[in-house]
């Protein structure tokens, strides 16, 4: 089984390439801006180290957000044109699942900047809540306490508020690529169908109003 997992929900954009569960190349670039311009140069070199091609791959596990809109249509946009050409099934993954893999049996949350003052967050070892949502900072500090950790770069973000709370703050988490390329078999699905995880609108609308 040969796996491509693929990150750029975030600051970072990540590729690594799995063979029966085993990383054997991987890529992770932080970047405020420049997603595009760092993701093809960043897969070839993984590809390289790993000795394969796109077409070879069995299936391709994407983080779909929610982060960064410009960058999860990145993301996306890469895996479904390798998805077309290769034939290849997606399994899509968020990024706040991706942070709670990382973070192993820790109780807390996974926070993710959301930008505008607000945050994304998703519980850790069972924790509510169950599902990515919205929430202000405070909103998040008032669904952890004393002997929970936040991990995420929301968290990194409002560390002093978190940690004013008794909250321990493991900062430089991002989603991993390596842990979405060795992500538990799940079944993909056609690249067509895998789309970006918002949670919140996005902050530019189509304008439907007919003019003359």
């Amino acid at each position: 089984m040969l796996s491509l997992g693929l990150t750029t929900s975030t600051a970072t954009v990540g590729v690594a390439v799995a063979r029966d569960g085993v990383v054997v190349a991987s890529s992770v670039e932080r970047t405020e801006r420049g997603h595009a311009e760092a993701l093809t140069p960043a897969m070839a070199a993984v590809f390289a180290e790993a000795g394969c091609r796109p077409a070879d791959l069995d299936r391709i596990v994407v983080d779909v957000g929610p982060g960064r809109f410009t960058g999860m249509r990145v993301g996306l946009a890469a895996v479904r044109t390798l998805a077309h050409v290769t034939g290849v099934g997606v399994v899509p993954v968020t990024s706040l699942a991706a942070l709670r893999a990382a973070a192993g049996p820790a109780s807390g949350l996974a926070v993710v900047d959301a930008r505008r003052n607000e945050v994304f967050v998703l519980g850790l070892d069972g924790r509510a809540p169950a599902e990515p949502t919205v929430a202000t900072p405070d909103e998040a500090v008032a669904l952890v306490g004393p002997g929970d950790v936040v991990i995420g770069d929301g968290a990194d973000r409002y560390a002093e508020l978190f940690a004013a709370a008794g909250v321990e703050v493991r900062e430089g988490f991002d989603p991993d690529p390596s842990v979405l390329a060795t992500w538990a078999d799940e079944t993909p699905s056609p690249g067509v169908e895998v789309v970006p995880h918002y949670v919140r609108d996005p902050d530019v609308q189509i304008n439907f109003k007919v003019r003359s």
